[in-house]
C-alpha cells in the first residue's frame, strides 16, 4: 500500500474541523511577546496603503496582551496530546473548532469553542 501524502502536499486537505476533546489537560495563558519585526512590517504596510473609497484612517493592529493555547487529548487511539493556539476565550462543555492556515496546512489553531446546552 503506498504511503499517504502529507497534509501539506494536498491542497484539498481538510481545513476546518470540530473536535470534542476526550480530556482537556490545560489552558495555558502567557504574555504575548509582541509582533516580530516581519509581522510589524506587514501590519505597517497594510496600515499605510491608500484607501480606494475614501480617507479612512487605518490604525495599525496592536499586539494582544495575552496569548493562550489548549493542551488536550482527542479520541484517537494512542493520542499523545495536542497543543493548539487559542483565538476564542470562553469554555464550558467544550468542543473546538480548529482550522489551518494556507501557508502551513499542517498547523491547526483553535478558532473557536462550541459549547452546546446539556
Amino acid at each position: 500500500m503506498p504511503a499517504q501524502p502529507r497534509r501539506a502536499e494536498r491542497p484539498d486537505a481538510q481545513s476546518l474541523a470540530l473536535v470534542r476533546p476526550r480530556q482537556v489537560d490545560a489552558l495555558e495563558i502567557t504574555a504575548h511577546p509582541g509582533w516580530t519585526p516581519e509581522q510589524q512590517q506587514r501590519i505597517d504596510a497594510y496600515a499605510d496603503q491608500p484607501d480606494l473609497f475614501g480617507s479612512r484612517d487605518r490604525t495599525p493592529l496592536e499586539a494582544p496582551r495575552l496569548r493562550g493555547s489548549y493542551r488536550y487529548r482527542c479520541h484517537s487511539p494512542g493520542c499523545g496530546g495536542h497543543r493548539q493556539g487559542l483565538l476564542e476565550w470562553e469554555s464550558r462543555d467544550v468542543a473546538f473548532y480548529v482550522g489551518n492556515q494556507a501557508k502551513r496546512p499542517h498547523v491547526f489553531s483553535v478558532l473557536g469553542v462550541y459549547y452546546p446546552q446539556r
